[in-house]
């Protein structure tokens, strides 16, 4: 059999099974934001649909839902009702939802206030603004001209502005701070650099590090910053990712016009999934067209949970 016949088998496989599965599988928690205790009988609601169900002893759900993109939203008594939307499932890869709901605040008895004439005060008004942003991995995705990079996306967000006003650099300016004053964390840990190719003094490059399927969401907070990250100048960026696939083995493919990227997740045993990712660039083509040294960029990230 020949390579053409080989590659035409192959294909006509994997249409016919893409078209066989009509269906996909969506998977998550139910978790308190602050102190991840997970939330038993959370009622998770498809909207749109008459579809309800509860999570499980330990926080966890599964939904059996035709391929497609959905909004979901997490109740549970006592705490704030949190909505994603944007959700697609498709009939390959396990769709991961984990909710972080916030408690609801609590009533109290009234409070009565009296003026005293006969004493003055000063009063000042120290109102701080918070301004934060949040973006899920598919509005990543999804951004027009973002290219799947973390800090081309951030760039189009209101308030934040680029160095040389072109883009094809990721250097951000927030409250006019440099942009070597913003800083990044991902799941708690801080990474001095986001990006590669960097110039000295600065945090910006020609391209991101972050592979976008690694990541679950971006918190962006350009004043009143948490308690737990001390001594930022301009912003904080607050990347948390994602778990990988605990159901099946499973990954996709990328291919673009300046590189190749392959991921690929799944179980390791019932508590620990494993999630990792090589990406290839296409620099080395380009230095033999321009004649110049050097060699092309290959990255492998690796998570386990």
């Amino acid at each position: 059999m020949g390579i053409k016949s080989t590659l035409s088998f192959i294909a006509l496989f994997i249409s016919l099974t893409c078209f066989g599965q009509k269906s996909g599988l969506m998977t998550g928690t139910v978790q308190n934001a602050n102190t991840n205790e997970l939330l038993s009988n959370a009622s998770i609601i498809v909207n749109g649909t008459n579809i309800t169900i509860l999570s499980d002893s330990v926080g966890k759900f599964k939904l059996s839902l035709p391929v497609g993109t959905y909004s979901l939203t997490a109740n549970y008594i006592g705490y704030i009702s949190q909505t994603k939307y944007n959700i697609v499932v498709s009939s390959g890869n396990v769709q991961l939802v984990n909710f972080e709901l916030q408690t609801a605040a609590k009533a109290l008895n009234e409070i009565v206030v009296q003026a005293n004439k006969n004493k003055s005060a000063i009063t000042a008004d120290m109102v701080t603004p918070l301004s934060v942003q949040q973006l899920t991995t598919e509005e990543i995705k999804s951004s027009p001209g973002g290219n799947f990079d973390v800090s081309k996306v951030v760039q189009t967000l209101p308030g934040v502005g680029i160095s040389n006003g072109v883009g094809e650099r990721n250097d951000i300016i927030i409250r006019g701070g440099a942009p070597n004053e913003n800083v990044y964390y991902l799941d708690g840990i801080e990474i001095p650099v986001l990006n590669h190719f960097q110039t000295q003094g600065s945090s910006g490059g020609a391209q991101g590090i972050l592979n976008v399927s690694f990541i679950e969401s971006l918190k962006l907070s350009s004043s009143a910053f948490d308690s737990r990250y001390d001594n930022p100048l301009a912003s904080t960026f607050v990347i948390k990712q994602r778990d990988g696939n605990s159901e099946r083995l499973s990954g996709n493919v990328r291919i673009s016009f300046t590189e190749s990227v392959l991921t690929l997740e799944g179980p390791l045993s019932k508590k620990t999934t494993f999630l990792a990712s090589a990406r290839k660039s296409y620099l080395s083509f380009l230095f033999k067209l321009m004649r110049f040294s050097g060699s092309d960029l290959t990255l492998m990230i690796t998570n386990i949970k």
